[in-house]
């Protein structure tokens, strides 16, 4: 069985990471899968230390119809914001 990325997650993780890149400009963007796609982690990372950490919940993710409504739900969840302020704390959406 694939403990990848469901079906169509894959423009979504793009998204996240492209709108992280956009919010951490010199920054290092990565992401790796939580379980068996229990939820998706993005790393905001400097020379190897993660700085920022973001948790996205399946749930999260599967209330968005595409990477677009994704990107507007953290934005209104205002998670660049909240990672500011929280450093290397994990920000957890569900």
């Amino acid at each position: 069985m694939p403990t990848g990325p469901a079906a169509g997650d894959e423009g979504k993780i793009k998204g996240v990471r492209a709108y992280l890149q956009e919010h951490f400009p010199g920054y290092e963007v990565d992401h790796f899968p939580k379980g068996h796609k229990v939820a998706e982690v993005f790393r905001v990372v400097d020379r190897g230390r993660v700085v920022h950490q973001l948790y996205v919940s399946r749930k999260f993710m599967d209330r968005a119809a595409d990477a677009a409504s994704l990107i507007d739900a953290l934005t209104v969840a205002g998670v660049v914001g909240r990672m500011r302020n929280v450093g290397a704390t994990t920000i957890e959406l569900y």
